[in-house]
């Protein structure tokens, strides 16, 4: 089974283009044909959406059609974008020590912002870089719990969010306040030298 056209169809209006939506497929004219190949493409359409702002896109390749052999196949992806969602209010929690500023700084957007849904997995791993924290994470839509997107999905409530809140949940560390730095050496002055520094750890809640 084999790929032979690839079709693009955009539902309304749309931002992105056909180009850019192209170089996100990996299965392409002449390429072989899996169902999982299909379904990989279909993910990577949707993160790619969401890294744009539109979460809520859902491409859809079910008008695709074959030869009457089944040997080939034409992808036919049908994308509807929807409307355009931004950074909402950004809630921090868990700060008992570190300043909400010293968090804010390390996160990569800011309420107004195009929605990137990369940029969330940044934050997290700007903040645990800081080595002050031993747990982050940072979620959008705080408040909707299981429960709540199991009761939403039955009574057909809708829980889309524009803005899109995101919520900063971090535990600070308090088994390490601070580390000692000892070195040893030689020169030609003394034939064997030793210093010590001590470095304290989120000085303060500055994060230094």
């Amino acid at each position: 089974e084999q790929v032979e056209k690839v079709e693009i169809a955009f539902v309304g209006a749309h931002t992105q283009t056909e180009a850019q939506v192209r170089k996100v497929l990996t299965l392409k004219e002449g390429k072989p044909y899996t169902t999982e190949a299909l379904r990989a493409d279909q993910l990577l359409l949707s993160n790619f959406f969401n890294s744009v702002g539109h979460l809520n896109t859902d491409p859809d390749a079910t008008t695709s059609t074959w030869s009457a052999d089944h040997s080939r196949v034409t992808i036919r992806w049908v994308i509807t974008e929807g409307e355009l969602v931004r950074f909402g209010p950004i809630i921090i929690r868990g700060n008992f020590v570190t300043r909400e500023s010293i968090i804010s700084r390390d996160l990569p957007f800011h309420t107004g912002d195009i929605f990137d849904s990369n940029k969330l997995l940044e934050a997290q791993q700007n903040l645990l870089g800081r080595g002050i924290f031993t747990s982050v994470s940072v979620t959008t839509n705080p408040g909707a719990t299981d429960e709540l997107v199991l009761e939403a999905r039955q009574k057909h409530w809708s829980l889309r969010r524009n803005p899109m809140p995101v919520l900063v949940q971090v535990t600070e560390r308090y088994d390490n306040k601070g580390e000692i730095g000892v070195f040893v050496g030689v020169s030609t002055d003394n034939p064997l030298y030793s210093t010590a520094n001590y470095l304290w750890r989120n000085f303060a809640g500055t994060g230094i």
